[in-house]
């Protein structure tokens, strides 16, 4: 996969739709990590990507989410 311009349209939309918390983090990345992956994403590379896009969410995400 790579880089985030090399995603489809509707995954980088995705990506950066990160609500904030209280209003859906959870949920937002179950929809991100399935749309990642059908897009070809590796676990590394799915988990880092929305990682950084949930940065400044005003949560930590833990490691099992």
């Amino acid at each position: 996969m790579g880089k985030l311009n090399q995603l489809p349209q509707f995954a980088r939309e995705l990506l950066m739709a990160c609500p904030t918390a209280g209003s859906g983090v959870h949920p937002w990345l179950f929809k991100c990590a399935g749309a990642l992956h059908r897009a070809g994403g590796g676990e590394t590379e799915i988990a880092e990507l929305i990682a950084r896009a949930a940065a400044g969410c005003g949560r930590e995400l833990e490691a099992h989410e």
